[in-house]
């Protein structure tokens, strides 16, 4: 009896090797599902379904008449006043975090990470030490100034600084250009479906010291913007899982854009070609992308595309396919 249960293991053992000795060689033989030549290209791009933002030079390829712009938020309203007795002319450094269902922290691209920073300009003075009396400026802090910049990252210790001029310049008035004053607050929040807000320390080292309030739409830090004369963006060579595409963008009443599938090679896909493309005109945060005839972009994912937009008058802020 144990020498027949010995046998047994050992058949189910040698079954059990068998098995997954010849998956293991199934699985070096079966074929890759990208093409012999694009197996040769290792920095193909795969987007998944991740929303991807034109804050860097990630997904440009080509750019023609058109540029990567940065977008200037609007000044909204002072929304705290440092005015109680534990508060004063030198609160700073705040961190605006959720607090219950008020604010929504600003995740919508985790892979992509958004920095506003303080840029400080040492001895670079704008008062008149007469003028620093007058708004009642602690003599100390208003002989340099400062604004906010746009930083970006993908990970790692790398930051790029794609645009090097100010995100939020200082505002009108004096009181703006002292020490410190325009220093941002940690965190980007989201205030209504198509709005993110972001704060700044202003009147640093004055009575009227604040937390002011900016806006900017839902990933509209940066765009692809065309002229009225018109334009053309070109990715690079991506692949993708989902069947839907979807842009977030504005354009004039004048203005368009269109999107046109290509190969890697730049060659228009079959159904997805410009003069297959429906216009997009409007302002909106998600917008799906369709073709005349509604060809299916699903039976494209896995295969490396590249996306073409002729545009007009027009800005492109992010795009994601599901």
């Amino acid at each position: 009896m144990l020498i027949h249960r010995i046998k047994i293991n050992l058949i189910r053992y040698l079954i059990t090797y068998l098995i997954t000795y010849f998956l293991s060689l199934l699985l070096i033989v079966l074929p890759s599902p990208l093409s012999a030549q694009e197996r040769q290209h290792t920095d193909i791009i795969n987007i998944g379904s991740r929303l991807e933002l034109f804050v860097d030079s990630f997904l440009i390829d080509k750019m023609i008449n058109t540029c990567l712009l940065l977008h200037e938020p609007v000044d909204e309203e002072t929304v705290l006043y440092f005015d109680k007795p534990w508060e004063g002319a030198f609160c700073a450094y705040v961190t605006v975090i959720k607090d219950g269902n008020k604010y929504r922290l600003y995740y919508r691209a985790p892979h992509i990470y958004i920095s506003v920073a303080a840029r400080f300009m040492p001895h670079k003075q704008v008062l008149t030490e007469e003028q620093a009396k007058q708004l009642h400026v602690n003599p100390k802090y208003f002989k340099d100034c400062s604004d906010a910049v746009f930083f970006t990252s993908r990970g790692g210790n790398l930051y790029n600084r794609t645009f090097m001029e100010g995100f939020i310049r200082p505002g009108i008035g004096l009181q703006n250009w002292v020490s410190r004053s325009n220093y941002p607050a940690l965190n980007a929040v989201q205030t209504s479906p198509t709005e993110i807000s972001i704060y700044l320390n202003e009147d640093y080292a004055q009575p009227t010291a604040h937390l002011h309030r900016y806006s900017l739409r839902v990933d509209g830090f940066a765009s692809i913007r065309a002229p009225f004369d018109g334009g053309e963006l070109i990715t690079k060579p991506f692949f993708f899982p989902g069947d839907t595409l979807t842009i977030n963008f504005s354009t004039s009443a004048a203005g368009y854009i269109k999107v046109e599938i290509q190969d890697m090679n730049g060659i228009p896909v079959e159904g997805f070609a410009l003069d297959d493309a429906r216009e997009i005109i409007g302002n909106e945060i998600e917008k799906t992308v369709t073709w005349k005839n509604d060809p299916d972009p699903g039976k494209l994912a896995g295969k490396v595309i590249r996306l073409h937009f002729v545009m007009k008058d027009a800005d492109i802020y992010s795009l994601r396919f599901k």
